[in-house]
């Protein structure tokens, strides 16, 4: 791809330029990283993995604070992912009891079925992201 961007840009077409810094960017880290890694297992052995691992823990604990603030759901939820069903559910029930109350106020399971089989217009019993747009 960056070839062909390159060849793009050379007869002046600038039009994936973005791209581009994108892909050089992805290429220059997977190869410094690469170096990087090559020379740390050489020096520290074994114990190099320890970075790696103490990397993604903090960049995973990182992501989990911001969902958490960004958010406002409780870490267990911001960890297992499970906070995004609970405001799917939550808009769709003030959508249809636009007096107020959400899912406390009324909802029962007749009402969330209807929901779930007109949003399922493939009859497959799940719903996919095409179905939500």
């Amino acid at each position: 791809d960056i070839g062909l961007i390159a060849g793009q840009m050379l007869r002046g077409n600038m039009k994936n330029y973005w791209k581009f810094k994108v892909l050089v960017g992805l290429a220059a880290s997977f190869w410094l990283g690469g170096l990087i890694s090559f020379y740390s297992a050489q020096k520290f052995l074994s114990q190099s993995l320890w970075f790696s691992a103490a990397l993604y823990l903090l960049v995973g604990m990182t992501h989990c604070v911001y969902v958490v603030l960004s958010q406002k759901v409780s870490f267990v939820q911001a960890m297992t992912g499970a906070w995004k069903w609970e405001k799917v559910l939550e808009t769709m029930a003030s959508s249809l009891n636009p007096a107020g109350g959400g899912l406390e106020a009324g909802m029962t399971d007749e009402q969330i079925d209807r929901i779930f089989k007109t949003i399922d217009t493939d009859d497959s019993g799940t719903i996919d992201a095409d179905e939500l747009k």
